[in-house]
């Protein structure tokens, strides 16, 4: 062991923070939910279509019962581990009046920075995976371009919903309970003349992610708002697109038919403290260990280049 390892310690309250962390700021959980699991990476089996359908479970007298199979195709996964670190002076807090309670404060805040910043990460991994065209039936994604982008006036982005929503229902048997909008595609849809016209007698009178949900008749509307800096440029991770899915509300495991998941080994996340008296500084050091992955190509239904 090292001298930096045996110095480098397990932070329970920390972690503690880091399971309680939902990553509020990440659309990409909308989508591929977070469910812990035991191994570092293998494959999964995919959803096909016979994992959301209706099957016949009644047995008649002296019958045999009926089994039930996943798919033989499968999806790798690996898991990989997310770290990054953070000091805490020993200035932030010495002059506090409960010096105690303020670098607890801190440390707590600084943890959720760190975890902000990797769940900013993953988001951009999901959203690479979500609007890739390559990852859906041919059946189940649609490029938009001229007139029927959104914020072309002559579009119909409705019927394009609709359309998204009955594919999925032919495929799985179940409609959409979720639809993720980049930021550019809710901008087009707030000022499209045929959502303002649905909704010109409500209170509201302006288009919101509840209004569009009701309008579709979709549970979860999600905005994807986040940007990322690529050293030139801030970049929409979601760029211009929207995508209808079916997602389990609060899955507790991967078993459970879904468009995807994002899978956490259970012994993450940790949070470790170490001394740096070079620096007079505790190091707070935050890790993770996540992988997503898309479990089926019918399960949900990609709208690329919708905002225009």
């Amino acid at each position: 062991m090292t001298r930096l390892e045996s110095l480098r310690m397990t932070d329970p309250v920390l972690t503690n923070v880091a399971f309680d962390y939902k990553f509020p700021e990440n659309a990409g959980f909308s989508l591929f939910p977070l469910v812990s699991h035991s191994f570092t990476g293998g494959k999964i089996p995919k959803f096909s279509k016979d994992a959301f359908l209706l099957v016949d479970s009644r047995r008649g007298l002296g019958a045999q019962v009926k089994r039930v199979s996943r798919d033989v195709d499968s999806v790798p996964v690996t898991l990989e581990e997310f770290s990054l670190s953070i000091a805490v002076d020993d200035r932030e807090f010495i002059d506090a009046a409960d010096p105690v309670k303020k670098k607890l404060l801190i440390e707590t805040s600084k943890t959720n920075t760190l975890l902000k910043q990797i769940g900013l990460m993953v988001e951009k991994l999901q959203a690479d995976l979500a609007t890739n065209p390559d990852n859906y039936a041919s059946t189940n994604k649609i490029a938009l371009s001229g007139n029927s982008v959104w914020s072309n006036p002559a579009s119909n982005p409705i019927a394009n919903i609709e359309t998204a929503k009955e594919a999925i229902r032919k495929q799985i048997g179940i409609r959409p309970n979720t639809l993720l909008l980049s930021g550019k595609a809710y901008n087009a849809l707030k000022t499209h003349s045929a959502l303002l016209e649905r909704i010109k007698y409500s209170m509201k009178g302006v288009v919101t992610a509840d209004l569009i949900g009701e309008i579709f008749d979709i549970p979860k509307v999600i905005i994807g708002e986040s940007v990322y800096y690529d050293g030139n440029t801030m970049n929409d991770i979601w760029g211009n697109h929207a995508i209808l899915a079916y997602v389990p509300d609060n899955p507790q495991t991967i078993d459970e038919p879904s468009f995807g998941y994002t899978i956490r080994n259970d012994r993450y996340p940790i949070v470790d403290k170490v001394r740096d008296e070079f620096a007079t500084s505790d190091v707070i050091i935050v890790r993770d260990m996540l992988g997503t992955a898309q479990l089926s190509d019918v399960a949900g239904y990609l709208i690329l280049n919708a905002g225009g």
